[in-house]
């Protein structure tokens, strides 16, 4: 087995990883509050999903933020074009994930920012701004919500029931992109007690406990960019079982992430 590159990254540069990325997420939280106050735009993308300029403007005020502290980074988001592909570091970023949730006015909306060092996954932030939860975790160094940290116990006894919590985006997800419904209607068989998320706080109630475990189905890079080093830091298990590429070329995930009995069981359940 290949020598895991963040091994060879001191505390010292983690930690001022970390403090990079809580930085950023106050500007990006900073640049939304301003768009909330000052109105934005709301258009429909080719696609069909939405994208407001406050989208635009806080993924361009987090870009210009890594930029001016390291300029040898690269930057991956959705609204603009790959910044320095070939970088060490690549930092991937969502600012409002739940675009639809935030033009509605429900306060479920995120922004998610996670940083790749190498191809791995070196930390990761997700705040939720109006709900006033933010939750961090860097390799090595722990996972945090608030500040209180993380540690997510697994699942007891020797069987599931099928009531576990299982947070899940809906069957249109599991269609998109020359997929279908199947996975999702043998989850639904298995284990009723599914609760239906379009936003990354279904990635908190995971690393939390809140949820036993998430799914994201047909999800680009920015959406679960931080949530791997987020639940493997609490104690969670994060499993891809998918990935392939879309028409544009951007690449596609299929992960299950949470308590490792739970992600052990939908794994087998939905194919990885």
């Amino acid at each position: 087995m290949a020598p895991d590159p963040r091994q060879a990254l001191s505390d010292t540069e983690r930690e001022e990883m970390l403090e990079a990325a809580l930085a950023f997420s106050d500007v990006i939280s900073a640049r939304i509050a301003h768009s909330m106050a000052d109105g934005y735009k709301i258009e429909t993308k080719s696609d069909a999903s939405l994208v407001t300029s406050a989208d635009v403007e806080a993924e361009d005020a987090f870009r210009q933020a890594v930029i001016s502290r390291f300029p040898v980074h690269g930057v991956k988001g959705e609204e603009f074009s790959v910044l320095n592909p070939e970088a060490e570091y690549m930092w991937v970023v969502d600012p409002i994930d739940g675009t639809a949730e935030f033009a509605a006015g429900l306060p479920v909306w995120g922004t998610i920012i996670g940083l790749y060092y190498r191809d791995h996954p070196l930390l990761g932030v997700i705040d939720h701004p109006q709900l006033k939860m933010r939750a961090w975790a860097c390799h090595g160094l722990g996972a945090y919500m608030n500040g209180d940290r993380l540690r997510l116990s697994d699942l007891e006894g020797d069987e599931l029931s099928g009531m576990e919590r299982i947070g899940t985006p809906s069957a249109v997800n599991y269609a998109r992109y020359g997929g279908d419904a199947a996975p999702f209607m043998r989850l639904c068989e298995s284990h009723p007690n599914v609760r239906i998320y379009h936003t990354c706080l279904t990635h908190v109630l995971a690393a939390t406990g809140g949820l036993d475990a998430s799914i994201e189905w047909n999800a680009p890079l920015w959406d679960v960019g931080a949530s791997r080093v987020l639940i493997e830091e609490a104690g969670g298990r994060f499993n891809c079982l998918k990935s392939h590429q879309r028409e544009d070329g951007e690449s596609l995930y299929n992960v299950v992430f949470g308590r490792p009995r739970m992600v052990s069981s939908l794994s087998d359940l939905l194919g990885g």
